[in-house]
């Protein structure tokens, strides 16, 4: 009995709360994102107010905070849920074993065999339902661990390796057909930029018939 109370137990507040590992991801990531953009807001105070641009920040920071408010009323509710199945899951095994014992039994057991039997059925419930008694801790770390992942992949990202700028030690400066373009690849500021500088020669003058060519 013990063991079958101790699964379904476990399966079913995995069912119930599992969903709280996307909520608590969410949690994080809106936290976040709401203190960006107060940070953001500080660091360019001066030119948000050279440029009347109060409204709109402001509207940015609300609507983020918003996000904030309503992911975490959806992380109470579900929790409000997980709380009631684990706490009648933690009242039950009380009297449980006595139902069972009194059940199979009858009239052949005494009480104080039922006791013992009891205090057997709430140490052995109680090393098998680590799982249901954890079970907000595991979805809370579980959200951190995904939230560091998403972080290492941005950092390293595994893509194929794209021709870059090649540089080798020489007695000039060379660039051959170089494209720069932004970190998200939206706008492209250079475009094929061949810059060829041998020992002595200026180099401002040799990047502004550069740019007046590219500008051609």
């Amino acid at each position: 009995m013990v063991l079958c109370y101790s699964l379904v137990g476990t399966g079913l507040t995995v069912l119930i709360g599992r969903r709280l590992v996307r909520l608590n991801f969410n949690q994080l990531r809106f936290e976040a994102d709401f203190r960006y953009s107060l940070v953001h807001v500080r660091d360019n105070a001066e030119s948000i107010a050279f440029y009347q641009g109060e409204e709109p920040e402001k509207a940015h920071i609300a609507s983020r905070f918003r996000d904030v408010l309503r992911n975490f009323g959806l992380l109470i509710g579900w929790q409000r849920n997980l709380s009631f199945f684990t706490t009648a899951y933690g009242y039950l095994p009380v009297v449980l074993p006595f139902l069972c014992c009194f059940t199979v039994f009858q009239r052949q057991i005494e009480y104080g065999d039922m006791v013992q039997a009891n205090f057997a059925f709430a140490q052995v419930n109680a090393a098998l339902s680590l799982v249901v008694s954890q079970f907000e801790q595991i979805t809370s770390f579980a959200a951190g661990v995904e939230r560091l992942s998403t972080f290492a992949d941005a950092i390293n990202p595994k893509r194929e390796r794209v021709a870059g700028i090649e540089s080798r030690e020489a007695d000039r400066f060379l660039l051959s057909d170089v494209t720069l373009r932004t970190p998200n690849e939206s706008r492209t500021l250079i475009h094929h930029l061949t810059l060829d500088l041998e020992r002595g020669d200026n180099l401002w003058s040799s990047v502004r018939a550069a740019w007046a060519k590219v500008r051609c």
